[in-house]
């Protein structure tokens, strides 16, 4: 039996150090064994996460620090994308460094052996005027019926209930396993002009190339978010 090999791993930042005692810890918990774990720093320079890394069993690569954090994200996780392709890896398990998924999280990703693009479930702060409360980070259509107008809304609690597979337009990439198959048709990008990250343009070209991107709520990942305000992250090296 042919067991894929997967590409487990995300770009790191110091702006979220906090965070990575735990995210070393549930990487090294990862119960798949056909796996390569990696990680790409992209903190500012001098800031670099190396000491956190040092002997963790993850391999690390410091990348360069480009100030535009969309900019980084898409040429990170680019660098994934080619590596999954050139290495001869079937999947690339996205896992950003703030994401605590279940330890069999690969294993029952791929359950769903129909889909190629598969995300757990998680909340986030939806970024709404005075809202800090944490909701689903994904979004469906607004009509059930939409073929392709790129109309959504987020989905609610509710909607993630009864657990099962949900087709979705738009999901992060915080725990997203991706197929090579997809990887060879969509690179990761931003347009400058847009406030958006690469997930949205990954999940829309994904939709226009007929690939369904699913929510699968029976995969629950804690997600230790916070707020940063646009002064803090100026302050630390970012815009």
């Amino acid at each position: 039996m042919n067991i894929p090999k997967i590409l487990v791993g995300s770009p790191v930042t110091s702006l979220k150090k906090y965070s990575i005692p735990d995210y070393i810890k549930a990487l090294n918990s990862l119960t798949y064994k056909n796996k390569e774990l990696l990680v790409l720093d992209n903190s500012p320079e001098g800031r670099g996460l190396s000491a956190e890394f040092r002997n963790s069993g993850i391999n690390y690569i410091k990348t360069e620090h480009a100030g535009n954090v969309r900019k980084m994200l898409a040429r990170d996780r680019n660098f994934f994308r080619e590596k999954a392709l050139n290495e001869g890896f079937d999947y690339w398990l996205s896992i950003e460094q703030d994401i605590i998924p279940p330890q069999d999280v690969a294993e029952r990703l791929l359950e769903n052996r129909s889909a190629k693009i598969v995300s757990g479930a998680y909340f986030n702060f939806s970024h709404e005027k005075e809202d800090k409360i944490l909701k689903p980070d994904m979004f469906c259509p607004i009509n059930p019926k939409d073929k392709g107008t790129g109309i959504t809304r987020r989905l609610m609690f509710d909607d993630l209930w009864p657990s099962r597979p949900i087709k979705v337009f738009v999901t992060g990439i915080g725990c997203l396993i991706i197929h090579r198959d997809v990887l060879e048709k969509i690179k990761f990008r931003f347009n400058p002009k847009i406030k958006a990250y690469d997930d949205l343009w990954f999940c829309r070209d994904a939709f226009k190339l007929g690939f369904e991107v699913l929510v699968d709520s029976r995969v629950s990942c804690k997600h230790m978010a916070r707020l940063h305000s646009p002064e803090l992250m100026e302050k630390l090296g970012f815009k």
